[in-house]
């Protein structure tokens, strides 16, 4: 029988971070290569946080598309044939008060809190349940 750390170890795992140029989920992924996990960034940024350019792989894409994620995921499959882990972290938010968020803001917000979310957990879980 495998021990708890054996179960949840991260060595070796891939794992796929949507909006992984931003900070928190830039630091989930520093925080993935210190335990051994190769890190697959994909976001609207068109490159990585300077100190992760070279330790991981990055794909700028449009994680509200589905079309894009797919492409996304076959980029990702082949430079490491898996996918473990998807951290859905891309977001948007707005700084306007409540009465006032515009349509424009709330478009934006749905989109990214919620469209690409579910759309990247369809592309990649598919592909982590196979």
């Amino acid at each position: 029988m495998k021990t708890i750390d054996e179960q949840f170890a991260l060595k070796g795992k891939v794992a796929v971070v949507v909006g992984g140029a931003g900070y928190l989920c830039a630091t989930l992924s520093r925080a993935f290569l210190e335990n051994g996990m190769k890190v697959a960034i994909l976001d609207v940024a068109k490159e990585p946080p300077a100190d992760l350019s070279g330790k991981v792989f990055y794909v700028s894409t449009d994680a509200t598309s589905k079309e894009a994620l797919l492409k996304a995921r076959g980029a990702v499959l082949k430079e490491y044939r898996r996918v473990d882990v998807l951290l859905n972290g891309a977001t948007c938010n707005a700084p306007t008060p409540f009465f006032k968020i515009t349509e424009e803001e709330i478009d934006c917000i749905l989109a990214a809190n919620v469209k690409a979310v579910f759309f990247a957990a369809q592309v990649f879980g598919e592909t982590m349940v196979e």
